[in-house]
């Protein structure tokens, strides 16, 4: 499992537990290989999971794990409106350019009461206290990040925007 997976697992399971229910219908949007939509399969075996994601070799493995995948964009997703219960987006939102254009489809295939989990570095990006600015500009730059990150601000005025 990729380390950044695994932290991102041990910080959210606790909200994960507590806000989906064992028959939800969930899209782990940008999902790559289902990791944590495994992980909560086995917690919620009844929950109504696809990961979706542009990356075949990332759904191969979350077909492998037996979880249902969908080959899409984000920003185009072929889900009828109002027919999700739960949006993962996790670590997704920086890696895409139209970010306005991802909270709208969100927003389209989530039903009246649905609900978004959604994480993104904050507004000066990922941290690595020992490294040069350079350096880590570097790693956001080969981690296909478009952008450093979200203040608290500008996600609401996504959301309330789109």
């Amino acid at each position: 499992m990729r380390p950044g997976t695994l932290l991102r697992w041990h910080a959210l399971k606790t909200i994960l537990k507590s806000e989906i229910g064992n028959n939800s219908i969930v899209f782990d949007i940008g999902g790559y290989d289902g990791e944590i939509s495994y992980r909560l399969k086995r917690i919620f075996p009844n929950l109504k999971i696809t990961v979706v994601d542009i990356d075949k070799s990332g759904l191969q493995s979350a077909k492998k794990r037996g979880l249902s995948t969908l080959h899409a964009s984000a920003i185009e997703l072929p889900i009828e409106d109002s027919r999700v219960d739960i949006v993962l987006c996790l670590d997704l939102l920086e890696h895409v350019e139209e970010d306005d254009a991802l909270i709208k489809e969100i927003s389209r295939i989530l039903k009246k009461d649905g609900k978004v989990i959604l994480t993104t570095p904050m507004q000066n990006g990922v941290s690595f206290p020992f490294l040069s600015k350079e350096r880590i500009e570097a790693i956001n730059k080969s981690w296909g990040h478009v952008r450093k990150g979200y203040s608290l601000e500008k996600l609401k005025e996504l959301f309330r925007n789109n």
